[in-house]
């Protein structure tokens, strides 16, 4: 029996390392999820809860249907901050001076 905390530790640097490789020196994915860490950070919280909501609401998620609502949720947690600081954060002063990114 191995601690998840050991595991958890342990995938730090090879998570690290693994970015680190030349093939993801100009991927422009990995780019772009640095440059909104920040927005992703405070908002997906609050997306993936409304689109649990939403989800919840018009269709189930208990068995198979949450394979198909996983990727859906995670990426709404993505995508929706992005979209969200490029049409109303970046274009609101007072939002701009709070959540710099």
């Amino acid at each position: 029996q191995v601690p998840k905390l050991l595991f958890g530790l342990c995938s730090i640097p090879a998570l690290h390392s693994l970015v680190r490789l030349s093939m993801f020196d100009r991927d422009k994915l990995l780019s772009l999820l640095g440059q909104y860490a920040f927005p992703i950070y405070l908002m997906n919280t609050i997306i993936i809860g409304v689109a649990r909501v939403l989800v919840q609401k018009y269709w189930s998620w208990d068995g198979a249907n949450f394979l198909l609502v996983a990727p859906l949720l995670f990426t709404a947690g993505l995508v929706m901050p992005i979209v969200f600081h490029r049409l109303f954060i970046k274009n609101t002063p007072v939002l701009r001076v709070v959540i710099q990114a």
